[in-house]
């Protein structure tokens, strides 16, 4: 008896449309701000949705949002983003996390000290799993050995910034367009799985 169903993404892509909201600014989508859920479950009323329409209409003339990093290897294929709703990180382990940021990758060991922080990286994987990073900017810095091998194992990566505008959210508004819509066609409410 569904009218209309939509994926809004995992749980990255979706924590990071809601950083993009409130970096724009939460006073200017009220609604979505109440009406997102934080979890499974919930619903949302047809009159919200309503609401919600014209705050996801307005979301989409935002233009410029903020500055993201990306991480490249030796081919120029991207390897990972910066999801600023997670402080930039992509990778966590037992004992260690990796991001990247303004500043470039970063790893940081249990206690969040940084172990490793470059902009151009070097990468020599150990038989263990582990890895050696090398800052080709710093060279004389030498090798530091990380608990994981960085996505791909490339030996070479490098990271770039570019911003983040409302464009790079399309398919979480598309999506939560088509489910608002229908709700307010057929005046019944979205509900959350």
């Amino acid at each position: 008896m569904d009218f209309a169903a939509a994926h809004i993404g995992n749980w990255s892509g979706y924590r990071r449309f809601q950083w993009a909201l409130g970096a724009v600014g939460w006073g200017r989508f009220p609604v979505l701000r109440r009406v997102l859920p934080e979890g499974n479950g919930g619903e949302v009323s047809p009159e919200d949705a309503g609401e919600a329409l014209r705050e996801l209409a307005d979301f989409s003339t935002a233009g410029v949002i903020g500055i993201r990093a990306e991480l490249y290897d030796e081919s120029g294929a991207l390897v990972a983003t910066q999801n600023p709703a997670f402080g930039g990180l992509f990778t966590m382990g037992p004992g260690y996390r990796v991001g990247i940021d303004d500043n470039g990758l970063f790893v940081t060991g249990g206690d969040d000290e940084e172990l490793f922080r470059a902009r151009r990286i070097g990468q020599r994987t150990a038989d263990d799993g582990c890895a050696w990073l090398t800052d080709l900017d710093h060279p004389s810095r030498g090798e530091t050995l990380v608990p994981t091998v960085l996505p791909g194992g490339a030996s070479r990566l490098l990271t770039r910034s570019r911003p983040y505008s409302a464009g790079d959210f399309a398919y979480t508004v598309e999506a939560l367009t088509k489910i608002f819509r229908a709700s307010v066609e057929i005046r019944s409410p979205v509900y959350w799985t």
